[in-house]
């Protein structure tokens, strides 16, 4: 399988999104995303059928007010927030130990007292299933061989009345161990 060439040699596609907004704003009809830079994750059989998407282009001059937290520690079934970040754009980098819970959940984009926010959540092992590494139905070799599921829902990111939703968005997240739930970016 041939990668299609991007303009800037490393393959892959540029591409812009067309945004629908949730809400009618007097004087905008549409809003496109920043440029994404699109190719296949590799050529074995495994990459070849997994999609990069990074940002295309020189985004660090978008970047400020850089935060970093260390060794927080993540009770379960408890919500922990930090006051620290506060914004209306982030990008996330993160890394954490899923230490066999069933779920992982980041509110991001969250008021005060949690009237809007936007929920992702991980689900270690619910997503892609990779049939070349499970040919037996035992389950530990079939958690084993899935991916992890990412949802992005943003069902609760407003509380005016004429916002339109978008439905929850599913993205397998494609972890080499299964057992940690890393985001690189969020838009």
């Amino acid at each position: 399988m041939h990668l299609l060439k991007s303009p800037d040699g490393k393959g892959g596609i540029i591409a812009i999104f067309n945004m629908n907004p949730a809400m009618d704003t007097k004087g905008w009809n549409q809003i496109m995303t920043l440029p994404r830079h699109l190719s296949l994750l590799g050529e074995n059989k495994i990459d070849r059928d997994r999609l990069r998407i990074e940002p295309a282009g020189d985004i660090e001059s978008l970047r400020s007010d850089h935060k970093s937290f260390k060794e927080i520690h993540l009770p379960a079934n408890n919500e922990i927030v930090i006051n620290e970040v506060q914004s209306n754009a982030m990008e996330i980098m993160t890394e954490i130990e899923v230490n066999g819970s069933p779920m992982i959940e980041l509110n991001v984009f969250r008021s005060p007292n949690k009237e809007e926010f936007t929920r992702v959540a991980f689900y270690p092992n619910r997503g892609y299933r990779d049939w070349e590494r499970y040919d037996q139905w035992q389950p530990d070799k079939r958690l084993a061989a899935s991916e992890g599921l990412i949802t992005i829902d943003s069902s609760y990111s407003s509380v005016l009345p004429d916002v339109l939703f978008e439905s929850a968005r599913n993205r397998t997240c494609f972890s080499r161990y299964r057992r940690e739930f890393k985001i690189t970016s969020i838009y």
